[in-house]
């Protein structure tokens, strides 16, 4: 028995941190509903900031895999290229990076609207050009990941939320109009006089 106590104790600590944020996220979507909004705004919300995690988590994988994949290049072209090699990792290296600072440009611009990504990519590019024309064609290359645009997902997370609000919305209205005109079989509780 304490060894069950002390089980059920432990699982309330560890669950605790989830079921605050779940009523936080609950008391936040009452709120938002009591002040107007309607059940398809705060999906679309929800959506909204999934998707921008989604992007960023994927975003951030792609960057861990394409730093990886500019070691494999490097192991496999340094017999072939030593000094293209060398140059080329570094370049490989500083355009990582670059791609990190593109992948937080891209988040700025998303939510202020800006356009920062596009001076960042547009050097990116103009490097990877100056490499290739001094350098040519790796030996061995590994495929990159391609990197997901920060405001494309989250508008389109954010309307796939909106659309499965308003259809659940619209699933709740068809719910209660069916059963306002169920009629009652005794004929309305009002009719009976005692």
């Amino acid at each position: 028995t304490v060894s069950a106590a002390s089980a059920a104790i432990a699982t309330l600590a560890a669950v605790w941190p989830l079921l605050l944020i779940g009523a936080a996220i609950g008391l936040a979507i009452y709120l938002a509903m009591k002040m107007g909004a309607t059940f398809g705004d705060v999906c679309e919300f929800i959506g909204a900031v999934l998707g921008g995690l989604y992007a960023l988590g994927y975003n951030l994988i792609a960057d861990a895999w394409n730093l990886i994949a500019v070691f494999i290049e490097f192991f496999g072209n340094v017999f072939n290229d030593p000094i293209g090699s060398i140059i080329r990792l570094f370049y490989d290296l500083l355009d990582v990076v670059l791609g990190v600072v593109e992948t937080i440009a891209n988040a700025l611009d998303a939510v202020f609207g800006s356009n920062m990504a596009a001076a960042v990519n547009g050097f990116r590019d103009d490097m990877k050009s100056w490499v290739d024309d001094s350098l040519g064609e790796k030996a061995f290359t590994v495929e990159r990941m391609d990197k997901l645009d920060y405001g494309n997902t989250v508008n389109s997370w954010a309307a796939g939320g909106k659309a499965f609000g308003n259809s659940v919305e619209d699933a709740m209205k068809s719910f209660d109009g069916a059963l306002s005109s169920i009629s009652d079989p005794f004929g309305g509780i009002d009719s009976f006089d005692m």
